[in-house]
């Protein structure tokens, strides 16, 4: 648990003059780390909530707001290290929303989940000589689903000394910020 006060500048917009505000905020946080490992296998998963309260109190003719914030977070990761093969695969889980109630700034409430899984295989062609194939889906509640391949050889030619080729596809998902 946290508390601030700071000052919050609300930016000027073509009709809408700026102003700066008083912002008291409670950061609400808790987090749950699990970890198993043996010979051959690891996993990690994590659990996490953030809350944020806020109270902002602008100056001039805004009227005062307060802003509310929750993000649950879930990831879980397993390494399975076989005869020439490292193993990786995953999951998780984030539900996240904001909401403001006096005046409503946001236009409303606002949610999104997000899921997403991935699998990676490294594989271990020779002493000097890997390759990595993985992919990783995502679904976003307001941008749907997302795959992301990634292909990658390294050739160790020296001691220390690697050569790597990659090609892959990302894709970072919108913040609440970015949509509201």
């Amino acid at each position: 648990y946290s508390q601030q006060l700071f000052d919050l500048l609300l930016p000027e917009l073509e009709v809408i003059p700026g102003t700066t505000a008083d912002n008291r905020a409670k950061d609400l946080y808790t987090k749950i780390d699990y970890r198993k490992s043996r010979d051959d296998l690891s996993f990690k998963a994590q659990l996490s909530w953030n809350g944020v309260d806020a109270d902002v109190m602008p100056e001039m003719f805004y009227t005062p707001f307060t802003l509310d914030l929750d993000t649950v977070n879930f990831d879980g990761v397993a390494n399975w290290a076989l005869s020439k093969h490292k193993v990786t695969g995953g999951a998780g889980f984030r539900y996240s929303s904001f909401g403001t109630s006096e005046t409503d700034v946001s236009d409303g409430s606002h949610a999104v989940t997000e899921f997403w899984f991935f699998a990676q295989d490294v594989w271990s062609v020779t002493d000097s000589l890997s390759l990595t194939f993985g992919a990783r889906i995502d679904h976003h509640s307001e941008t749907g689903t997302h795959i992301s391949p990634r292909l990658a050889a390294v050739w160790e030619f020296t001691r220390n000394q690697n050569l790597r080729a990659s090609a892959g596809r990302g894709f970072r998902n919108p913040s609440l910020r970015e949509l509201w």
